[in-house]
C-alpha cells in the first residue's frame, strides 16, 4: 500500500499586510511492504509548487507497482497518479 499525501506552508502578513503568500509544499509519501508489515517513508521533500510534474517525479522513483494507493482528492496528486500508472489506481 502506498499512502501519499502533501502539506502546503504559507505565510500570512500582519497589520495592513494580510496577504497570504504560498511558500512551498511538502509531498510525502509512506508504505508498507506486500504483507504489510514492514512501513517505510518513501519520499518527504519540499517543492516550491505542488503541481502533476512534482508528483510524477517522485512516483518515478518507486521499484514496483503498488498494490493499493490512498490518497486525498488533491488535484496533483491525482493527475500524477494517473499518469503514471492510469485510472486503474484511481476511482471515485
Amino acid at each position: 500500500m502506498l499512502v501519499l499525501n502533501s502539506l502546503p506552508f504559507w505565510w500570512r502578513g500582519i497589520g495592513e499586510n494580510k496577504t497570504k503568500t504560498p511558500l512551498f509544499s511538502i509531498p510525502a509519501a509512506s508504505g508498507y511492504d506486500g504483507d504489510g508489515k514492514n512501513g517505510r517513508l518513501w519520499r518527504l521533500e519540499a517543492h516550491p509548487t505542488q503541481t502533476v510534474p512534482v508528483w510524477e517525479e517522485g512516483l518515478a522513483r518507486f521499484p514496483d507497482d503498488p498494490v493499493s494507493i490512498v490518497a486525498d482528492e488533491d488535484i496533483a496528486i491525482r493527475g500524477a497518479i494517473m499518469a503514471h500508472w492510469g485510472t486503474a489506481f484511481w476511482t471515485d
